[in-house]
């Protein structure tokens, strides 16, 4: 089974749409979305593009402010702290990952918890990936009590939250990273496997479980010998594909999903805003 993270994800959109329309015709109030990220940069212009879509659809009303790959530390968190006092946003998105020499976590410490949508500082709301990585693996198995779970991951931004999430359902959690010893191993006990390694498929067919679940959150991009790029995952997917229960792809998973679970936050803080 091929887990449809664009089908979820258009699913929640247009349930998502309904409900702001309700409220800013209620309150008068047009939810905004703060979009932070390099503008010379392809693929954050795409993902960009992408969530000024998804927005419009979701009736968010979204609010760009495009850096350049020269950006400092102290420039970023002035757009920040100008964000933060705009009444108009209520949600403040930064693009992953900042121009180099950026410091990450003075830019998440500078985003008013209230608005931020993405959990980058970890006070407010869950990050969206998670939300996303745990929507979908609901869409494959409706109970995971009893089931363990393996957390391929390289962050504890990504991987705390979703273990929080999946230990409150009862399922035994196991956190692993790259250096890992036997990571192979550790993967094949599962029977959900999350990975976020940041890797190009390094997870390979014989590292699973059959009949295991397989979401892969990992976005990597590996150049072509044209010199173009395509995107995988941390998963190799042709190989995974025969033998796990149900999986998501790169692209069409966990991204789109993403997205839908950042817009809904964002009116959640509009409503808690009001």
């Amino acid at each position: 089974m091929i887990i449809d993270g664009v089908r979820a994800a258009d699913l929640s959109i247009t349930a998502l749409s309904r409900e702001t329309a309700e409220f800013t015709r209620r309150t008068g109030i047009t939810p905004g979305l703060a979009l932070v990220a390099i503008d010379d940069d392809p693929a954050q212009r795409l993902y960009v593009r992408k969530k000024l879509v998804q927005c419009v659809r979701a009736g968010i009303r979204p609010v760009h402010r495009p850096l350049q790959t020269s950006a400092t530390t102290g420039h970023v968190v002035r757009i920040v702290e100008a964000l933060n006092a705009d009444p108009s946003v209520h949600g403040i998105f930064v693009q992953w990952p900042l121009p180099g020499g950026v410091e990450i976590d003075a830019v998440a410490k500078a985003i008013a918890p209230g608005k931020d949508i993405d959990g980058m500082a970890g006070t407010s709301f869950a990050p969206a990936t998670v939300l996303a990585c745990d929507r979908l693996l609901r869409t494959a198995v409706a109970d995971i009590a009893g089931l363990e779970a393996v957390i391929a991951c390289q962050s504890d931004v990504f991987a705390q939250p979703i273990a929080r999430i999946l230990r409150a359902a009862n399922c035994k959690v196991t956190l692993a990273a790259r250096n890992s010893g036997d990571l192979a191993g550790i993967c094949r006990r599962a029977d959900i496997l999350i990975a976020a390694l940041s890797e190009p498929e390094m997870i390979r067919g014989d590292w699973i479980k059959p009949g295991a679940i397989v979401i892969d959150a990992g976005v990597n991009a590996v150049a072509e010998r044209d010199g173009s790029l395509r995107y995988v995952g941390d998963v190799k997917f042709d190989e995974a594909v025969r033998v796990a229960g149900a999986i998501t792809p790169v692209s069409g998973g966990v991204g789109p999903m993403t997205i839908a679970c950042l817009l809904e936050n964002t009116l959640a803080a509009a409503k808690h805003s009001t």
